[in-house]
C-alpha cells in the first residue's frame, strides 16, 4: 500500500514503519489485553512482607533462639515496618479467609515482639536482645526474688505469644497454598516450635495446641498484671521515701528500690544496642 503511493518510500522510511508498528503493538497490549489483577499484587506483597519479617527462610534458627528468650535485633528493627504495613494495606476482599489469616499472623507477631521488648536488653554486641538482667547487677538487691519472678513470668508469656504466632502462621500458610501459591512452604510442611536445648521441656520440636496456648496467655497475664501493679505501687512509695531520707533522686532512687528494670522499653533498648560491647 505505502509503496503504491508515489511519496510512500520517502515519507515512510523503514525506521518510521518500525516505530508505527511498535506503537500499534503497545496500543493493542494496553487496550485489548486483560487488565492486571490488582488483588494478586496486594496479596503477593503481603505474603512477601510476612515471609521476610518473620524470617521464614530461617525459621528453625529464629525460633530455636526465640524459645530461649534470644531475639535477633533485625526482628526488632523491622517491626515498625510491619506495624506500618498493617495500617497501609487496602484489602481487596477477594480471599477473605487469607486476609483474616494474614491480619491475625501480623497482629500476633507484633504482640510477641512488643512483649519481648518490654523486659529486655542488648546482647552479643548489639546483634540480639535477651532478658533484662540489670537487677542481677545490683549488690545487694533486696528485691532480687521479685525481679527473678518477674523475669520468669515474662519468659512464660514470651513462649505463649510465640506459640500463638506459630498457630496463626500455619493458618496463613495453609490459606496461601489454597488461594495463591500451592507451593508456599509445601515441601517443608507445618511451622513448628523448635527447642534443640530442651529449654521448654517439650522436646526438640513441637506443634502448639490452641486450647493450651489460650490457657497460658490467660493465666500468665493475670499473674503478671497482679504482681506488676502491686510492685509498681510499692516501688513508687519506696522512691518517695528514699528521696526524703537519703536526698537521692531519679535513677539512683530507682536502682536502690529495685525498680530500674521497669524502665526498659523498645526505644532505649535499640539505642543501647548501638553502643553496647559484646557480652
Amino acid at each position: 500500500m505505502i509503496d503504491a503511493v508515489p511519496s510512500g518510500p520517502k515519507n515512510y522510511p523503514v525506521e518510521v514503519l518500525h516505530r508505527i508498528k511498535s506503537e500499534h503493538e503497545l496500543w493493542v497490549e494496553e487496550t485489548l489485553a486483560p487488565k492486571a489483577d490488582v488483588s494478586s499484587l496486594v496479596y503477593a506483597r503481603v505474603i512477601d512482607d510476612i515471609s521476610t519479617v518473620l524470617l521464614l527462610n530461617r525459621w528453625v534458627w529464629f525460633v530455636d533462639n526465640a524459645v530461649r528468650n534470644i531475639l535477633p535485633m533485625e526482628v526488632s528493627e523491622t517491626l515498625e515496618y510491619l506495624r506500618q504495613r498493617v495500617l497501609q494495606i487496602i484489602w481487596p476482599g477477594k480471599h477473605p479467609r487469607l486476609e483474616a489469616a494474614a491480619k491475625a499472623t501480623m497482629d500476633s507477631f507484633i504482640r510477641f515482639v512488643d512483649h519481648f521488648e518490654s523486659f529486655c536488653e542488648p546482647t552479643y554486641g548489639g546483634t540480639a536482645l535477651q532478658a533484662n538482667v540489670s537487677w542481677k547487677r545490683i549488690h545487694p538487691n533486696p528485691n532480687y526474688v521479685y525481679w527473678a519472678s518477674r523475669r520468669n513470668i515474662w519468659s512464660h508469656l514470651n513462649n505463649a505469644y510465640l506459640c500463638d504466632t506459630v498457630l496463626h502462621l500455619n493458618d496463613f500458610a495453609e490459606q496461601v497454598r489454597a488461594t495463591t501459591n500451592p507451593g508456599y512452604f509445601a515441601a517443608q510442611g507445618r511451622f513448628l516450635m523448635h527447642d534443640s536445648m530442651g529449654y521448654r521441656g517439650r522436646g526438640a520440636a513441637f506443634l502448639p495446641d490452641r486450647v493450651e496456648v489460650n490457657e497460658w496467655l490467660t493465666s500468665w497475664k493475670k499473674i503478671g498484671n497482679a504482681r506488676g501493679a502491686a510492685r509498681i505501687a510499692a516501688a513508687s512509695l519506696r522512691v518517695s521515701r528514699l528521696e526524703r531520707r537519703r536526698d537521692v533522686g531519679g535513677l539512683d532512687a530507682l536502682i536502690c528500690c529495685g525498680a530500674w528494670p521497669l524502665l526498659a522499653n523498645a526505644g532505649s533498648v535499640r539505642a543501647q544496642a548501638r553502643s553496647t560491647p559484646a557480652s
